[in-house]
């Protein structure tokens, strides 16, 4: 179909694996299962993710998935195809219904389906450890990241303001005595004829 993404593999709302070279779903969380599909339904199930947010009609499904091999099906084999495609996504591990019937018109990928291609490599490796691995992986990252941003912005300001708080500390301390000292020359510098004035009030007295 036009506008299609190609692609042989990709994870589902990283709760499953679609591997669709080995016609299989793998679980990727949860309590679900390796499911192996039979042909026609991964084919299906390849259709409707490569062309997610479209609606894929009935014809369409007969064309890509059986017609261009010179297959000949029935209406009921095309639904039970579809019907046997959600049991299996769901016993995968999904959470969720991700097909959705849109009446008189075909099916579709749920809106909010996080799909993420995966090549052939991916697909073979990726299980639950490598994608708990992944996952921690970031989690490390983000948190030393962080603390570099503490680092840095935190620690060396403090010890920059310690420093300076700690030279005003200094200075002021060698101002104190220096003002004590003016206010004490101040209080005994007494002028000489007032010193006269007492004496003189003294001996009238």
């Amino acid at each position: 179909m036009d506008n299609a993404a190609l692609f042989n593999g990709c994870m589902i709302n990283h709760e499953v694996i679609f591997n669709a070279n080995m016609n299989e779903l793998r679980p990727l969380s949860g309590d679900g299962e390796c499911v192996s599909l039979n042909a026609p339904t991964a084919r299906c199930l390849l259709l409707l993710l490569q062309n997610s947010g479209k609606v894929i009609s009935r014809d369409e499904f007969l064309a890509a998935v059986w017609e261009t091999r010179g297959v000949v099906v029935s209406q009921n084999t095309f639904y039970q195809n579809i019907s046997l495609l959600r049991k299996s996504l769901l016993k995968a591990g999904l959470s969720a219904d991700i097909i959705i019937t849109v009446r008189q018109k075909g099916f579709s990928v749920a809106p909010d389906t996080l799909i993420i291609p995966l090549s052939d490599e991916e697909c073979e490796n990726m299980n639950r450890a490598t994608l708990t691995h992944y996952q921690n992986n970031k989690v490390a990252d983000v948190t030393a990241e962080s603390k570099g941003h503490s680092d840095d912005h935190v620690v060396i300001p403090l010890t920059e303001s310690l420093a300076i708080q700690g030279n005003e500390l200094i200075e002021n301390k060698v101002e104190i005595p220096e003002k004590q000292s003016e206010r004490l020359q101040v209080t005994f510098k007494m002028p000489t004829w007032l010193i006269a004035l007492i004496v003189v009030m003294i001996v009238i007295n």
